[in-house]
C-alpha cells in the first residue's frame, strides 16, 4: 500500500512521495525499507515450504516496498538496506531455483524502471551538499567572521555535518554523564560563541544520529544503554541454535536483521527518539524474539 501511495504522489501529484499527509519521509522510508527486507524473507519461506501465493504476494511486497522508499527520498535508509538484502539473498541462495532467479531480476527492473532517476537525483544532492560544506569551512578559516553571526551552512548533509561534530565536541567535553538536558541548549550556545561550530545548530534540538545523540545528553552512559537496548534481543536468542532451515532459525535471522537495519537507520537520525519509531523497533523485537524463543522450548 505504501508503494501505491509513494508512486501516486510522485507521478500523480508531482511532489516528494510520503513527505505530504501526515507522513514523515524520513521514518516511513526506514520503515519501508524494513518491510521490504522482510518481504524478501517472506519470499525466501515461500521457496522453503513451497508456497507459490506467499510469495507472490512478497513479491510485491518487495518491489512496492523499495519503490516507496527510493521515492521518499530517505537517504538514511539506503545505507544499510542493501547489505542486509544482499546478504539474505545470498545466505539463502541455495533455496532458489532459476525461476526465483527470474523473479528476482523482473523485481529489480520495476524498481529500477520506477524509482531510480529520483533516487540518483536524491544521492548526488549528497555530494553536492559536502561540497558546499567544505567551501564554507573552508572560507571561515580563511576569514574572520562578522560580529553578527548567521548561519552559514544551509544544505541538509552539511547541516547533518555539523550537528554531529557538535555533539561529538560537547561529548568529549562531558564524557560520563553528558550534558544533561538542562545545560545542554547553553553548552551548544557557547560552542557557537565561541565560533566553534556554525550557527546552524542552534536551529536543531537533536544530533540526526541515535548514538551521538545519546553521548552529548547522557554521555557514555547513555550511549551504552542505547547498545545494550540493540544487543540484549541478540544475546536473548544467542543460545538458540539457528540452522538457517528451521523455523527457529529463521526467526532468529530476520530478529537479528532488524536490528542491524534499525541500527543502520539511527546513523542519521534519532530514530526512536520518534514514537513511531520505538514501536517499529520494539514491535519487530517482540515478535520475532518471542518467535525464536518459543520455537526452542517446544
Amino acid at each position: 500500500m505504501v508503494g501505491i501511495i509513494a508512486l501516486y504522489q510522485h507521478y500523480g501529484m508531482g511532489i516528494r512521495a510520503l513527505s505530504s499527509g501526515g507522513f514523515m519521509s524520513i521514518q516511513v522510508a526506514g520503515m519501508a525499507a524494513s518491510l521490504s527486507v522482510f518481504s524478501i524473507f517472506a519470499y525466501i519461506f515461500g521457496c522453503q515450504r513451497s508456497l507459490p501465493v506467499l510469495k507472490k504476494i512478497a513479491f510485491v511486497g518487495i518491489t512496492l516496498g523499495f519503490v516507496a522508499t527510493l521515492l521518499s527520498g530517505g537517504r538514511g535508509a539506503w545505507v544499510v538496506t542493501p547489505f542486509v538484502a544482499l546478504w539474505a539473498v545470498i545466505y539463502y541462495r541455495n533455496t532458489f531455483n532459476r525461476r526465483d532467479y527470474m523473479a528476482m531480476a523482473a523485481s529489480v527492473t520495476l524498481i529500477v524502471v520506477t524509482a531510480i532517476v529520483p533516487a540518483l537525483h536524491r544521492a548526488g544532492l549528497v555530494f553536492s551538499d559536502l561540497d558546499q560544506y567544505q567551501t564554507v569551512k573552508s572560507v571561515e578559516l580563511a576569514t574572520e567572521q562578522a560580529p553578527e553571526m548567521k548561519p552559514k551552512i544551509k544544505t541538509s548533509s552539511g547541516t547533518r555535518v555539523e550537528l554531529w561534530r557538535t555533539a561529538w565536541l560537547l561529548w568529549t567535553d562531558n564524557p560520563l554523564t553528558g550534558t544533561g538536558y538542562d545545560r545542554f541548549t547553553e553548552k551548544k550556545q557557547d560552542l557557537v560563541d565561541q565560533r566553534i561550530v556554525d550557527p546552524v545548530v542552534m536551529l536543531f534540538s537533536r544530533a540526526h544520529n541515535q548514538l551521538l545523540e545519546e553521548l552529548q545528553i547522557k554521555g557514555i552512559i547513555g550511549g551504552l544503554a542505547l547498545v545494550f537496548l540493540l544487543l540484549a534481543p541478540w544475546v536473548a536468542t544467542k543460545k538458540t541454535q539457528c540452522k538457517p532451515h528451521s523455523d527457529q532459525g529463521f526467526a532468529c535471522v530476520v530478529l537479528r536483521c532488524h536490528i542491524v537495519l534499525i541500527a543502520g537507520y539511527m546513523l542519521t537520525q534519532h530514530y526512536i527518539n520518534h514514537h513511531s519509531g520505538i514501536l517499529f523497533f520494539t514491535l519487530g523485537v517482540v515478535i520475532f524474539a518471542s518467535m525464536a524463543l518459543r520455537l526452542e522450548r517446544s
